[in-house]
């Protein structure tokens, strides 16, 4: 089990054969990510805000399961962040 939000993107992404141009292809009109841009929130660098990561999870087509792991992880890092913990 992935331990960051980052590294579940990069899985989920994986795993649906598609490299990072490939997914912000689908993302570009939606939001307008770019692949530095995504390629910062699967390294743990940057976090999507909340709608990028519905965008995000809709783009891959991921089980709601894995929906409410990205979630939980992403406000697990907001908690942390707002104690001053990275």
């Amino acid at each position: 089990m992935q331990k960051t939000l980052g590294a579940l993107i990069a899985t989920l992404r994986k795993s649906r054969g598609m490299t990072q141009i490939e997914l912000c292809q689908r993302l570009a009109h939606v939001v307008g990510m770019v692949q530095p841009q995504l390629s910062q929130i699967e390294n743990d660098y940057m976090l999507p805000n909340a709608g990028q990561l519905e965008h995000i999870l809709r783009a891959l087509e991921v089980t709601d399961q894995d929906k409410r792991r990205c979630r939980d992880l992403a406000a697990a890092v907001v908690v942390r962040r707002s104690f001053g913990v990275r």
